[in-house]
């Protein structure tokens, strides 16, 4: 068995935050590198969404009329909470990784959790 559970802060003075009303499409830095992203899925009638960042919001992002916006956080506290799960036993083998991100304003009131989907594999 192996559990391996981490977090990382930082205080973080310029994030592009693009979304919707029902999911975060994607966070990046102020130098475009990508804190994490969603990817682009199809229903059965061939729409296309988003996929795989969802929100808690906690504070009022603002409304977004069409499919997403971009917005500016300035200086803010974003934590990246990491869970690794691994069991093994009689050539079988469980994995479980679930990944969770919490965006704090400079009063460290909580602003969102992000939670994208996790990946889970049996073998």
């Amino acid at each position: 068995r192996s559990f391996i559970y981490s977090s990382e802060v930082s205080n973080e003075s310029l994030i592009y935050l693009t979304y919707n009303n029902n999911s975060i499409i994607k966070a990046e830095y102020a130098n475009q590198t990508e804190i994490f992203t969603a990817e682009w899925d199809y229903y059965e009638n061939r729409t296309k969404y988003w996929e795989g960042i969802y929100y808690i919001n906690f504070s009022q992002i603002p409304y977004t009329p069409d499919l997403s916006s971009t917005i500016i956080l300035n200086d803010i506290f974003l934590v990246k909470m990491n869970l690794d799960y691994h069991y093994g036993y009689w050539g079988n083998s469980k994995d479980l990784k679930i990944e969770q991100f919490l965006v704090f304003n400079s009063n460290f009131q909580i602003m969102f959790v992000s939670i994208p989907l996790s990946g889970y594999s049996i073998s």
